[in-house]
């Protein structure tokens, strides 16, 4: 091998660890379901695919639209008993996508958003502080980004999509309990 051949292996080498090193440490969902719900849960998950006609009524429900066919839902128990929901949904925030995951209690409660992915620029996906407004609205709260919700300076895309999706999530929940 040359040297300038060895000289590139070892560049890209370089480059491959500092990249691992630098990543940041993947998003356990069980944490996730655990901070939220406790620690004694059990989450079992389904994966949803939703036909045309299903995806239809449930954008009429939540006066959302849909961007994926393709919906996780999962089921927490503790003690056998349900004590919530979680439902990730990806939605196009505005040019890319994000993965968002709501957490809704038994009671058909928001109790925790957590955004998973996001792959437009940081300084549009919003703070810890505004998704806390969501704790405890349900389907019978407005749920509109300005008027239930408010709205981010520099990120009102970022707050309507998350906001639209999680309608999409609560009737997610509605439809998947009954």
């Amino acid at each position: 091998m040359k040297g300038l051949d060895k000289m590139k292996i070892t560049l890209i080498g370089i480059i491959l660890f500092s990249t691992i090193l630098c990543s940041k440490e993947p998003v356990s969902l069980k944490k996730i379901f655990q901070d939220t719900f406790s620690k004694a849960t059990k989450v079992s998950q389904k994966e949803i695919l939703l036909t045309s006609n299903e995806k239809k009524t449930l954008e009429k429900q939540a006066k959302a639209k849909i961007d994926s066919n393709k919906i996780h839902f999962y089921v927490v128990k503790k003690s056998n008993a349900i004590v919530g929901y979680g439902v990730m949904l990806v939605q196009r925030i505005r040019t890319k996508k994000a993965a968002i995951l709501y957490l809704i209690d038994k009671n058909e409660q928001i109790q925790n958003i957590e955004i998973l992915v996001f792959h437009e620029p940081n300084e549009y996906k919003p703070y810890s502080t505004w998704k806390e407004t969501f704790i405890g609205k349900s389907s019978k709260d407005d749920l509109r980004a300005g008027y239930d919700i408010p709205t981010i300076s520099g990120s009102t895309l970022s707050a309507r999509a998350i906001t639209n999706a999680s309608r999409i999530a609560l009737a997610i929940v509605s439809r998947e309990k009954n």
